[in-house]
């Protein structure tokens, strides 16, 4: 009995040991949850063509946004990650092709990981969100000192809160009025400047539209798209999200700005490559 009991533990270990990694020629099939190690964590390609990964089942950790154009999803024999159309075309990709991939790793602090022959980072989604990075070690953000030293200021001077997590199509910005997520954790502020930021409690950036100086009106519009104008009236920034069934802008409690669908749907996320 206990010689059967041991059998089956080590089967269960070495699936989960599978589920956590990817090798290389693998095809993501539609809608399997390939998890982190802790179970915590779970990437999927969609039924809808999306390539997520999730905190439980619901919470957007980071998004290829390929929602509605993907059909094929392929982390191919060459190291990159890739997201096809239905034409054969990329429309995402990692570009880690021929640099020594040999695995993508579902890691158990919510990231997605390409690791090269000696276990080095190539890419990896992107934590803080904005821009994901080749290095593993957070340069994109770390570098961009100038977005707190500009803009700190505008967490004490206005404590306009908005008593809500989310809005709705048609929600126009308010400048400096705080869309704050449940657990206070994190805001979303059209500050002063023109720059749509998202901040943590202490202060630093977890994303920006990168409109500061130009951004003059902010709305996520009944299109469902979410826009930031400048002052001559042009878009400077938008999620590209209209027309593709978007209700709902929401701030989460794991610093991640998101547009779902009436359905719960995520349409879009802060904390994607794009």
């Amino acid at each position: 009995m206990k010689k059967y009991f041991f059998m089956i533990l080590g089967l269960l270990l070495s699936l989960n040991l599978l589920a956590q990694n990817l090798y290389l020629g693998t095809t993501l099939r539609k809608d399997r949850r390939y998890y982190s190690s802790n179970g915590q964590y779970n990437l999927i390609f969609q039924n809808d063509g999306n390539l997520v990964l999730y905190r439980g089942s619901n919470s957007v950790k980071w998004a290829a946004n390929t929602q509605n154009r993907g059909d094929r999803a392929e982390f191919q024999r060459d190291g990159n990650l890739v997201v096809y159309d239905y034409s054969g075309n990329p429309i995402f990709d990692t570009k880690t092709n021929d640099r020594g991939a040999t695995r993508l790793h579902v890691d158990n602090n919510g990231k997605i990981v390409i690791f090269g022959r000696n276990n080095n980072t190539l890419w990896q989604s992107s934590y803080f969100g904005g821009n994901d990075s080749s290095n593993g070690n957070g340069d994109n953000w770390n570098n961009n000192n100038n977005w707190n030293n500009n803009n700190n200021n505008n967490w004490n001077n206005n404590n306009n809160w908005n008593d809500k997590d989310s809005v709705y199509k048609g929600y126009k910005f308010t400048k400096n009025t705080k869309l704050h997520s449940p657990n206070r954790e994190y805001h979303l502020v059209f500050q002063e400047d023109g720059n749509l930021v998202v901040y943590d409690r202490n202060k630093n950036v977890y994303w920006s539209t990168k409109t500061e100086n130009r951004g003059a009106r902010a709305e996520f519009q009944r299109d469902g798209n979410l826009v930031v104008y400048d002052y001559s009236g042009r878009p400077i920034y938008d999620t590209k999200t209209n027309g593709k069934g978007a209700s709902e802008l929401r701030m989460q409690d794991d610093g991640n700005l998101v547009i779902y669908t009436s359905g719960n749907r995520p349409l879009w996320a802060s904390q994607s490559q794009k």
